[in-house]
């Protein structure tokens, strides 16, 4: 298995740099970034045929856009296009082989599929080697890679993985009390263990 620890973000300083002389100038906004920002308000409004419109331009303006490939991809599978929309998820990673992101989402989706689901654990594993993955999303990562060896029956793997995402600060505890994928866990006296420790329960006053 990965050490995970040493997956993690770090920022590089240049030595070289300097602070004297002119200041940079603004990168200039790619081609097809104001469409593709419109098709992710669309997107996360749950207005997917605008936000497919919107992500179709910008990859007219610009085919190489992984970013807009990539959600295109979601908004796709979100309308019910799931075939499209894995399609245009593999695009987007042939595009940039290193897209960590693309690797996650593209995990994601393929976890929804029985058939897909050792796939989509090398996707998530793949996301969390990648030096260019977002800190933010290894505890759901690791949180999904748990799951879905839940699903399998692997209760050793899944609860190994499931404290791993405690440990990176998994917290939603509201998801994992809803969440079926879990429910090979739940009379695992570890499990139990786990949740009482990390994700305790609020008393209502």
């Amino acid at each position: 298995m990965s050490d995970y620890a040493s997956c993690k973000k770090t920022k590089n300083a240049c030595g070289s740099c300097s602070l004297e002389g002119p200041a940079a100038s603004a990168p200039e906004p790619l081609l097809g970034q104001s469409d593709f920002y419109k098709g992710l308000a669309f997107h996360l409004a749950r207005k997917e045929k605008e936000a497919i419109a919107c992500l179709k331009k910008a990859l007219i303006a610009n085919p190489k856009y992984k970013e807009a490939l990539n959600l295109l991809g979601q908004s796709l599978a979100d309308a019910g296009q799931y075939l499209q929309g894995v399609y245009c998820l593999r695009e987007a990673l042939k595009l940039d082989p290193n897209y960590a992101l693309g690797y996650y989402d593209l995990g994601t989706l393929l976890a929804k599929k029985n058939n897909q689901r050792k796939e989509a654990l090398c996707c998530f594993e793949i996301y969390l080697c990648l030096p260019s993955g977002d800190c933010e999303m290894i505890p759901w990562a690791l949180y999904s890679i748990a799951c879905l060896h839940s699903l399998s029956g692997r209760t050793k793997e899944a609860l190994y993985f499931f404290q791993h995402a405690l440990d990176y600060g998994f917290n939603d505890r509201e998801h994992v009390d809803k969440d079926t994928d879990l429910d090979q866990l739940r009379s695992e006296p570890y499990f139990i263990k786990l949740v009482e420790k990390y994700l305790p329960e609020v008393k209502k006053a």
